[in-house]
């Protein structure tokens, strides 16, 4: 093959140059793959802001590039093999050099993003919250309790409820009873269960009690402020096939609503007399016994919210996103003002051959959207740092502040955010 004129000049420089990069490589570049192949995520990912420079930079200091940067030019000073001689080497570069540049470049914004962003420990600090309460394992007059049994699940205090009148209810399951605190955070009293095996609480009529003991009673319990038994509502019936599909209740003016699966039924009036129609509504009736809500994930950081009017055929769709996956939908609800809020948890976990993960971050979060569907804020919560099971651990009142029932590794711990 005969190369002749222009032809052979080019040939000529692509060559030198080739052979100047494989003797910059043999003598210590550090990050040589950037000149000689097409990086891959797999090259870049997790690489530190200041890494992808030295990467990026690289490519222009082995066709000799004199360096204006201060940082970057002591950095090349340093390196035996670097010899500064162009001011301009843009015309030196190959085609695989300059789709690697381009590529470093946007790992590099988008490190540069991270960086300047607030951690998630730091957005949680900024938050408007309080400690309610906080108590120690045990059972202490004024303690919650937590089990981790051998052949079962491990279970902390399932679920929680609020009155009007600021008062909190807390199931202390594993205690077999309910322990009640003031809107201080203050003890006030012990209501005694008749079971272990209870798993939601809400406020009925008259500061009655609704418990949920789907596995050994099968049924909604109803119970005075001593622990009286009152009611007794058997849970299997229309709409309702068998117990291990309810998961939660929800106390309205027209009765108790009981969800299993993908809607809820009415079990009972707001007296716990039995319902004997019980009527079916798929998804959650809100407090006002008017707007019915709905929260589905789709895919992993997508989340669709509907809202519509009991007895209505319209219904309204928002679509909600986040920056990494969500495990599971924590809260959905809607306060006296008309927003919405929606509680996630997210998760992202390490990338790796197979499991076990290793978790990279993780916390709650709680979206608000105004009554038009557009997004007011982002509340940043902590995640509970122990494995118990909780049934319900977010409560929002109608004015819209939020409870959150945190599980740690010394106890459990009731924080409260305002509106």
């Amino acid at each position: 093959m005969k190369i002749k004129g222009k032809g052979f000049l080019v040939f000529f420089i692509v060559v030198f140059s080739l052979i100047q990069i494989n003797a910059q490589t043999s003598s210590g570049c550090k990050y040589p793959e950037g000149s000689s192949r097409y990086l891959t995520a797999e090259d870049l990912t997790g690489k530190s802001l200041w890494e992808l420079k030295i990467i990026r930079n690289e490519i222009f200091a082995r066709h000799g590039y004199k360096f204006k940067s201060e940082e970057m030019k002591k950095y090349f000073d340093k390196q035996k093999w670097y010899k500064p001689k162009y001011d301009d080497v843009t015309s030196k570069l190959t085609k695989i050099e300059n789709a690697n540049i381009k590529m470093i470049k946007q790992y590099e914004d988008n490190a540069q993003k991270e960086k300047a962003a607030p951690t998630i420990r730091e957005l949680i600090e900024k938050q408007k919250r309080e400690v309610v309460f906080k108590t120690p394992w045990g059972s202490g007059e004024t303690e919650l309790n937590h089990m981790i049994p051998e052949e079962a699940s491990p279970e902390a205090p399932m679920s929680f409820a609020i009155d009007n009148s600021g008062k909190i209810f807390v199931l202390d399951q594993v205690n077999k009873r309910v322990q009640v605190f003031d809107k201080t955070g203050e003890h006030i009293k012990t209501i005694p269960l008749l079971t272990y095996t209870c798993s939601d609480i809400d406020i009925g009529k008259s500061g009655n009690l609704f418990i949920l003991d789907q596995w050994t009673g099968k049924a909604v319990l109803l119970i005075d402020q001593e622990g009286n038994l009152l009611k007794k509502v058997e849970l299997v019936g229309k709409g309702i096939a068998e117990v291990g599909g309810v998961w939660k209740m929800y106390s309205r003016k027209d009765g108790l609503w009981v969800a299993y699966k993908d809607y809820i039924v009415r079990v009972c009036n707001a007296e716990g007399e039995p319902d004997k129609d019980r009527p079916m509504i798929s998804g959650k009736l809100c407090r006002d016994g008017k707007n019915i809500i709905k929260a589905k994930k789709i895919g992993d950081i997508t989340v669709t919210i509907t809202r519509s009017l009991l007895g209505k055929s319209s219904i309204d769709k928002y679509t909600v996103y986040f920056d990494i996956p969500v495990m599971y939908i924590t809260l959905v609800d809607i306060d006296d003002n008309g927003n919405i809020y929606l509680g996630v948890n997210l998760l992202e976990e390490s990338i790796g051959e197979g499991p076990p993960y290793s978790i990279e971050k993780s916390h709650e979060v709680v979206l608000i959207l105004d009554k038009n569907g557009k997004e007011k804020q982002r509340i940043y919560m902590p995640v509970s740092t122990k494995v118990e099971e909780v049934n319900r651990s977010f409560r929002v009142t109608p004015d819209g502040t939020i409870y959150q029932l945190v599980i740690e590794e010394e106890g459990a711990t009731m924080w409260r955010y305002s509106p």
